[in-house]
């Protein structure tokens, strides 16, 4: 189990077999906000796995900047976007290269 520090929080990252599994449609991840836990599901392959996990951690940034009732369609458009952007930018050189000025 790994975590991750959203805002003051930290978040355990936990892998499991099944998902909810009385949910209507397929869940491949979710946020136990009170236990402070994103959950994803473990068959996934790894791509599907790290977008999952960023969807998930963008729900806990929304609830922890105070935004307790966001909706699912923001998070589902902006997480292909984030995704993207972290995957294909290498962002410790990019770090550094704005920071040289």
């Amino acid at each position: 189990m790994c975590e991750v520090k959203i805002g003051a929080t930290k978040y355990k990252v936990e892998n499991l077999q099944v998902i909810d599994p009385t949910a209507r449609g397929v869940v491949m991840g979710e946020v136990d906000y009170p236990e402070c836990l994103i959950t994803l599901l473990g068959p996934l392959n790894r791509a599907r796995k790290e977008e999952t996990l960023i969807h998930e951690v963008l729900h806990a940034i929304f609830f922890e900047a105070g935004y307790l009732e966001h909706s699912e369609e923001m998070v589902d458009r902006l997480t292909p976007f984030l995704y993207s952007f972290i995957k294909e930018n290498n962002l410790d050189k990019l770090f550094d290269e704005v920071n040289r000025n």
